[in-house]
């Protein structure tokens, strides 16, 4: 996303957000044939806090989700993110979980209505932290039934860790197999947690508002 659109500052071109997202979707799903979805590049090319609805003909609408001030600042300090130490190729988790879609439309029904839950929980002055914690929750263990490589016995170590050290709730990131597991945790049971997976790297996150940008140097 960053390289497609530093490549159109260089040529003098202005693009939307909408259009970076959908080349950049051309590039990986049409021209690279990876079995993914649109989510990673529209989340990447809007910034913020969107609910992202799919439509027919791959059509995608990002509705920005109003944020009452203060109410981010104590999400993005309820999350903690560790790295697990594995990268995966996610066409071969993706290629499974693409085929086996018939037989998991429930589930993907209520994985669905997960997050018209989380956007609730995030609309109002205050976020009930346990309750976010609760749904991505629900959410992951519905995600880690999907296909056979999204999870695996580290990884499952590493989660059940997390939340006996008082995690309210968390994912892993991403396909599956590797890459980030992400938790809400609430303020004073940060360091509990973070001790809990010790052997892992803890890596700082904030929001970002704008998505990709093209930066110049001041001089």
């Amino acid at each position: 996303m960053g390289l497609l659109n530093a490549l159109h500052a260089f040529r003098g071109e202005r693009v939307t957000a909408g259009q970076l997202a959908e080349e950049a979707c051309f590039i990986e799903m049409e021209v690279l044939k990876e079995p993914i979805g649109k989510q990673d590049q529209y989340a990447a090319a809007f910034g913020g806090l969107n609910l992202l609805r799919f439509g027919r003909r791959g059509r995608v609408m990002v509705e920005p989700q109003p944020v009452v001030n203060g109410s981010v600042a104590e999400l993005f300090g309820s999350v903690m993110m560790f790295w697990t130490g594995h990268q995966r190729p996610a066409a071969s988790v993706l290629a499974e979980q693409k085929v086996s879609t018939a037989r998991n439309l429930d589930m993907l029904r209520e994985m669905r209505n997960a997050a018209y839950e989380l956007r609730a929980l995030c609309a109002g002055p205050y976020i009930d932290i346990q309750k976010l914690g609760a749904a991505l929750d629900r959410g992951w263990q519905l995600k880690r039934r999907l296909a056979s490589k999204i999870t695996n016995t580290e990884i499952d170590s590493h989660y059940t860790r997390a939340i006996e050290a008082g995690a309210e709730g968390g994912k892993l990131c991403g396909a599956g197999g590797g890459g980030f597991l992400m938790f809400i945790v609430m303020p004073e049971k940060r360091e509990g947690v973070r001790k809990s997976l010790s052997n892992l790297t803890c890596m700082p996150v904030r929001y970002e508002v704008y998505g990709s940008r093209v930066l110049y140097p001041s001089e």
